[in-house]
């Protein structure tokens, strides 16, 4: 089982405190998003490790497809489009260990909707694995148009078996705010809106970020131990880091940690953000990194429907 969870929501603005250069355990993320390619529907797929129960890894598999890359058919008093997945997991050995399918039907109301590039459908899937590489390959199929178009990459399964400090991966998100019920897209009384484009506009939403900390040096009658987060973002297109950082009381042994950066801080281009944890107890220090883009202009905000698997 997991260890309990302390929750951490922060508000913060970009700035330019500077976090000492510490040695550390490191991982790097895709650097961007997997892009379908094929004649049929464009679409995107994203994913996120963690920690999971008895030294598996859990890793969530976010898919979106935008409405202006789909087929719509006039039905009834509105439009109508679907698509089906199918998605499976395959291991070094080239053994299926993992399969999904589902078929999305769904309505929107007008003409203009139908091509909107500010509209999407996402879809979660999540698996649990032993540490180690996989492929994923993911075909998805319009209903009128009958084309396809496929994704086919390798990923990563991440060793959380270690009993020292480790860091799930980042997860950029659209909205997280507290909650408490069972939607999809709720975990550790969160709800995480996935992001798997990694996009984010100036003038629209803010950019999220959840991560997960497992490890942390806990001793209740030790109050005063504390966790140091580190943020470095740095812009492919200047030569200049960004950093800032945080400390934190340790409330367990497992943390969950969310912050927000106003996107507008940023000019439009390429970045990465490095996520370094220092165990202040231990001086374990571990860190992760994922990049995302900033535009200029609006992209796409997602119309979520009930696509959800965890298993």
């Amino acid at each position: 089982m997991r260890a309990t969870f302390a929750f951490l929501a922060t508000a913060l603005l970009v700035s330019n405190l500077v976090a000492t250069p510490l040695p550390s355990k490191k991982s790097m993320q895709p650097a961007t998003p997997y892009e379908a390619i094929g004649e049929g529907p464009r679409f995107y797929i994203d994913y996120t490790n963690f920690q999971g129960v008895e030294n598996l890894t859990y890793t969530e598999f976010y898919i979106q497809i935008s409405y202006s890359d789909l087929q719509f058919i006039k039905y009834r008093k509105r439009f109508r489009s679907g698509y089906d997945i199918e998605l499976s997991i395959v291991d070094k050995n080239n053994k299926v260990v993992e399969t999904y399918t589902n078929r999305d039907i769904f309505d929107v109301k007008t003409f203009d909707e139908t091509k909107s590039t500010q509209k999407a459908r996402l879809s979660m899937v999540a698996f649990t694995f032993e540490p180690g590489v996989y492929s994923i390959k993911v075909q998805v199929t319009d209903h009128e148009t009958q084309k396809t178009s496929d994704i086919d990459q390798v990923f990563t399964a991440t060793n959380f078996k270690e009993n020292t400090l480790h860091l799930s991966d980042i997860q950029f998100s659209q909205k997280i705010e507290l909650c408490n019920d069972d939607r999809p897209f709720v975990k550790n009384s969160r709800y995480v809106e996935p992001c798997p484009v990694r996009k984010f506009a100036n003038g629209s939403a803010d950019i999220y970020v959840y991560f997960e900390i497992y490890n942390l040096t806990y001793r209740p009658e030790k109050l005063n131990y504390n966790y140091t987060a580190y943020f470095s973002i740095f812009s492919k297109n200047a030569e200049k880091t960004t950093e800032f950082q945080q400390v934190n009381k340790i409330p367990g042994t497992t943390v969950a940690h969310s912050i927000r950066l106003n996107v507008d801080q940023f000019l439009g281009g390429e970045y990465d953000l490095t996520v370094r944890i220092l165990d202040e107890a231990t001086g374990q220090v571990v860190e992760t990194t994922k990049g995302f883009t900033v535009l200029s202009s609006p992209i796409a905000s997602l119309n979520l429907h009930d696509t959800f698997q965890r298993d």
